[in-house]
Order: C-alpha cells, then structure tokens, then sequence
C-alpha cells in the first residue's frame, strides 16, 4: 500500500471529517491496484508514478467537492467511485493476460479474504470495546468521548488493511496452474444459488407472458426483482466458472447461457418501466443508474447469451468502465438529472403562465394540485440534490439565494423542503409535501382544558404531528393531511 500513507497526509491538510475518510477508503483499493499492476509489469515504474498522481489528484477534488454535494449525493458519489475502485482491483492484475483461472482463483482469495478480515476484525473491535468498558467500570479510567470511534477506525485502517493484503499471493502468476476449487462451493452455487435464480426466473417469465396478455404496464417493483436475480445469477455462474468443462459439470454450460437468454425478456420489461417513470417524472440519478445498468445487463446478455464468450474478466471490467464512466461530464449522471430536472421544473412554470423571458413569475391563476405537487417535487430535488447555483438566471438571484446553503452548495433534505416551501410561496403557489401523495389519517383526543374556542371554527388543538398542513377537526377527531 506504498503511497496511501502519503494520499493521507496530503488530504489532511486540505479537509476534515466525512470527507477525509472516504477518500482515505478510496484510496486504498486504488494504490492496491497500481501497486499489483507494476508487480505484474502491466505498468512500469514511470507509469505508476503517474497513476498514482492522478489517483492523488482525483481524491484531493473528492475532498474539495465534498461539502458541496448534498447528502444523498454523497453517498451515490462515494458507493459509484467506490464500486469502481474495488472493482479495478479485481482485474487490474489481468489485463492483457489471457489467464482465466488465475484470475478466478485470484478473486475468490480476495472474496474469502474479505469474509475472514471481516470476522477478525469484528470480534476485535468487539473484544477491544468490552475491554474499555471493563476498564472503566472497574477502576474508574474516564475515557475521551470518540474512544470507540477511534478504535473503529484504527482497526478498520490499520488492522483490517494489514491482515487483509497478508493473505493476496506473493505470485499471482503461479495461480493459472492451480487447479483447487472447493466442493462446498460447487454445493452451495448448485442445489442453493441456481434453483432460486431458476424459480425466480420463472416467476419473471410467468409476468412477462401476463404482461403480453393484458396489456398492462410492468409494475415498478420489477426493478428489485430483476436486479436481484441478476446479482444471484451472476454470482452463481462466477462461482461454478472453474468446473464447467468437466465432464459431470456439462449442465454449468447450457444453464450459463439459459440464464442470459431468459434474462432478456425481464431486461426488455424494466427498461418499459423505467421508461414510464422517466416520462412521468424525469429523470434522477436513481432512474439514471437503473437505465445504465439494465443497458449493461443486456450487453452482458447479448455477449454470453448469444456470442457465448467465456471470458469473465469482462464482467468487472465493463462494470468498472460503466461506474466511472457516468461519474462526471455532460453525460454523467448528476448532470444529466440536473439537467432534466430542471427543464422538467421550468416546463411546469411555462405551462402554468410563469414564465416570461427565462425568468420565473408569480402566478398569476389557480395551479393544480398536480402541478403544485409537482412543482414542490421538482424543487426540492434540486435544492436537496444540486443547490441553486444552477438556477440563478431562472429564479432571480433573491430566489435562488433563498435555496443556498451560503456557498452555492445542497441542502439538507429537510431544510430544502422549508426552503422550497418559501421559494414556492414567493411565486404565489402553496407547496405541497411528497407525503401528500399517500394521505395518513391521525386520531387526536385532546383533554377539556387544552380546547380553545376559535371564531370560525369548533376548536383548535395543540397536536405533535410533523410536517403536517391542511389540519382540521371536529369534535375530538383530527384529520391531516
């Protein structure tokens, strides 16, 4: 791990926090990679070095950007460069090597490596934590507030880093020769993982054959089915890829490629889904990365299904391309749903009459609910997702600094829904909360004493119920909406 140490040093000169520690994860599996690579003399010396500035570069503008993407940002942007990242150490070692085995025995050392390190790590931590508590409570030992934090990450840095690298062949080469594959693995992919992804796959064909007959648009809940089906199928067919030319293992073949065939009909099913939410309500990164993905899963189809390749480095490897590809750009997920969200947010305002030259307007009618509740949707997204700095020609910079969080930067969630709620109000529209599309009924019972009597109305009631608006009662019933 030669040069994380240095990743860290540098980046903690420049942040804190969050932001420290997912570049600190990130960098790990990434200087792993480079450091195999140039082992393996996929990469010479001088090419290393530049990889690793470049690798330095790309997590000093992680920690930079930080603080301006919002919360559910974060995590998207940290889980896509991470999947990406782990995912290069995974075939990193093998490009331009036509080592099929190796590569297999190589990554299922690192699968079981990660399954031991975890459990260690685990009962560590456990362990080390009772002994503080222990320590304390015995004789008295007043520890510092962030004990068990710094614990956690010390062993998850330190400990877990160590033993986990202890266990990765010193020769990665010599692998190709080995010929070990456990039989509980055989066992378990066999008569555990292949009869669920054949039943589910069944269930997914019987909805497709339903799906012709009535006519009925796929249910979006099809989205979770397919993608976990998927994720099984493909594991099941990893784990048994070492055994399926052998002579009693000829079914392994034939059930690889039915998998990918059967697949497409599902793949075909999402995408009409996924394309029904998008033309509803535009596209987000959520829908985005469905989109990506259901499009490499029918790569992926088309390439085993029908060319029958068996070269499974091309899994990670187009995986890997897919998840630091739509990272950034113009065609990069958070710009493209910015982007259509925003076009979404400013044709409700054109359709409503507030629109006039590219700058919003008060209304000047009555907005539909729906339209409200879209608007208020739209809104919050983009406050929550992008902040405003976006929207300043739209909004008027009074408005748009009503959105921003000071520099420019997201909001939280529920701070954009006050602040989307005032920008709203500004033009003369009510918002309306997302809860609003599943109304919930609450049952109040106040006491004689905490009742008001109110000109225009029975009583007014003093009640806990959050974010509610439209409250109105009668008797000691209450009804929000």
């Amino acid at each position: 791990m030669d040069g994380a140490a240095d990743v860290f040093a540098v980046l903690t000169r420049s942040g804190s926090g969050d932001d420290l520690m997912v570049a600190s994860t990130l960098a790990i599996p990434l200087y792993f990679s480079v450091r195999l690579a140039q082992e393996r003399g996929i990469l010479s010396a001088a090419s290393a070095i530049v990889l690793r500035l470049a690798f330095l570069a790309a997590l000093v503008f992680v920690v930079w950007q930080w603080s301006a993407w919002g919360e559910q940002a974060r995590v998207m942007h940290y889980m896509q460069l991470s999947l990406g990242a782990h995912l290069m150490a995974a075939f990193v070692p093998f490009v331009g090597k036509s080592e099929l085995n190796g590569f297999w025995q190589y990554n299922r050392t690192l699968f079981l490596r990660v399954l031991i390190t975890g459990i260690y790590a685990a009962v560590l931590y456990a362990g080390l934590a009772i002994a503080i508590v222990a320590i304390d409570q015995l004789f008295g030992v007043d520890w510092y507030d962030e004990v068990y934090l710094d614990l956690l990450v010390t062993i998850g840095f330190v400990f877990t880093t160590w033993f986990f690298i202890s266990g990765i062949p010193q020769r990665i080469g010599d692998l190709e020769a080995v010929d070990d594959y456990p039989k509980g693995l055989k066992l378990f992919a066999q008569f555990v993982l292949v009869p669920l992804v054949s039943v589910y796959l069944a269930i997914l064909t019987a909805y497709f054959v339903k799906v012709l007959v009535t006519t009925e648009w796929p249910s979006g809940w099809i989205g979770w089915l397919v993608s976990s089906v998927s994720v099984v199928g493909i594991l099941s067919i990893l784990l048994t890829h070492p055994i399926r030319d052998r002579s009693e293992n000829r079914w392994i073949a034939s059930y690889s490629r039915w998998f990918w065939l059967v697949m497409i009909p599902a793949i075909l099913m999402l995408l009409v889904a996924i394309w029904k939410r998008i033309a509803q309500y535009g596209i987000t990164e959520p829908r985005y990365f469905l989109v990506v993905l259901t499009l490499w899963l029918a790569a992926m189809a088309v390439l085993y299904g029908f060319v029958r390749s068996q070269n499974i480095k091309l899994i990670p490897l187009t995986l890997c391309i897919v998840a630091l590809g739509t990272f950034g750009g113009p065609w990069g997920a958070y710009s493209v749903s910015r982007s259509s969200q925003t076009n979404r947010f400013t044709s409700l305002l054109e359709s409503n009459g507030m629109l006039e030259e590219g700058r919003a307007v008060a209304a000047s009618a009555d907005v539909s609910l729906e339209d409200r509740r879209e608007l208020s949707g739209s809104l919050t997204y983009l406050l929550a997702g992008h902040g405003t700095e976006h929207m300043t020609d739209l909004l008027g910079a009074e408005l748009a600094a009503m959105g921003s969080s000071g520099d420019g930067g997201a909001l939280r969630r529920w701070n954009a829904d006050e602040r989307a709620a005032e920008i709203l109000g500004e033009l003369g529209i009510e918002y309306v909360a997302a809860r609003r599309m599943n109304p919930s009924f609450f049952n109040y019972r106040a006491d004689p004493g905490e009742r008001m009597p109110l000109d225009g109305y029975d009583y007014a009631f003093k009640t806990r119920a959050n974010e509610a608006s439209n409250a109105w009662g009668a008797g000691d019933s209450l009804r929000v909406v």
